[in-house]
């Protein structure tokens, strides 16, 4: 372990070091004053600015009393730094200084050694304070190894957070990142006192179109009618979603019952374009759409799991009636705004 000994005294320094040599102590680095021993451990004392490191030194031995800066300055000026601040420091005092001593103490020094130097007393106190400082460096890699795993989480964590809001199959949004907005602009449209209408799709005999062109083909036709709907939406509030395998979630801001209806038609429309083609086969099919609409008109309170259910059942009814085709239900508002506790 490296130790660092600053005293203005040669035989002092020397009779230091050949102690800790001695004892199997190598790598030591004496200087005879605070400047250099700030030199020796990247403080820049012009500019008070200090390098990351401190080359390495695991012990500082420092002489109460030098010229220009003393023992207990330069004491207090190295554990200003954080990267320093951990380093064992053992003052070096006669019997004289123990009044400075205490001052040292406060400074943040955690031992001393008397003149004349003792080779015992040195050694003993040497290796106790170097105990100290491997205990300091274990500690911090234990603190370290655990601060990365706990980065690592923190990213998988997010990563699964992005995940769960996309899609997997068509990289459109998930049912969870649409409950989130639907949620969100629920709250806003009852503040704004703005309209809000939701919309329910689902792709008519999906099961049929798959047992015809393959289970390979789902993908494939979720991205089409997801792309024609994001196409017809020309507005930065609408949002469409993947909400399950087969059915799609349309959210219109700030948009009445008949405005609702009017891009409703145009939606179902376009998706009747969409035409699907079997790999090396004359096969094809063109793709259609039955949608469920609802609204809240300005003033109501919307809730999430109402507009729902009026949609699920318009839905559920254009089904029945026939494909390819649009109905509306109209959403049972409350009379005042929820508190929106309870996730929907």
């Amino acid at each position: 372990m490296a130790i660092l000994i600053i005293d203005d005294e040669e035989d002092i320094r020397a009779l230091l070091v050949k102690h800790l040599k001695k004892a199997g102590y190598a790598d030591i680095v004496s200087v005879d004053s605070a400047k250099k021993g700030f030199k020796c451990m990247g403080i820049d004392e012009d500019s008070t600015k200090s390098v990351s490191k401190n080359n390495g030194f695991d012990l500082i031995l420092i002489d109460v009393a030098m010229p220009q800066i003393d023992g207990i300055e330069a004491c207090s000026r190295i554990l200003s730094y954080d990267h320093l601040k951990d380093i064992p420091i053992i003052m070096i005092s006669s019997m004289k200084e123990t009044k400075l001593l205490d001052i040292a103490f406060k400074s943040g020094a955690i031992d001393y050694i008397t003149k004349p130097i003792d080779k015992v007393d040195l050694l003993a106190r040497t290796r106790s304070a170097l105990r100290i400082k491997k205990r300091i460096d274990a500690g911090k890699k234990k603190t370290a190894k655990l601060q990365r795993r706990v980065d690592k989480l923190e990213k998988e964590n997010k990563t699964f957070e992005e995940q769960s809001f996309i899609d997997s199959v068509t990289g459109a949004a998930s049912r969870y990142q649409f409950n989130d907005y639907f949620r969100r602009e629920c709250k806003r449209a009852s503040r704004a006192k703005e309209p809000l209408s939701f919309l329910l799709a689902e792709i008519d005999s999906f099961k049929n179109l798959l047992d015809t062109f393959g289970s390979q083909a789902e993908g494939d036709i979720l991205k089409k009618v997801i792309h024609c709907i994001n196409k017809n939406l020309k507005r930065p509030g609408d949002f469409v979603a993947c909400y399950d395998r087969t059915k799609l979630a349309i959210l219109l801001t700030n948009s009445s019952k008949k405005g609702a209806l009017q891009i409703a038609k145009t939606l179902r429309s376009s998706v009747e374009k969409i035409k699907i083609s079997k790999p090396k086969s004359n096969i094809s099919s063109r793709v259609t759409i039955s949608m469920g609409v609802t609204s809240i008109e300005p003033g109501d309170h919307p809730v999430p799991y109402k507009l729902f259910s009026a949609a699920d059942k318009a839905l559920t009814k254009a089904q029945n009636e026939g494909v390819n085709s649009v109905i509306y239900k109209t959403s049972s508002p409350l009379k005042r705004a929820p508190k929106f506790t309870v996730s929907e």
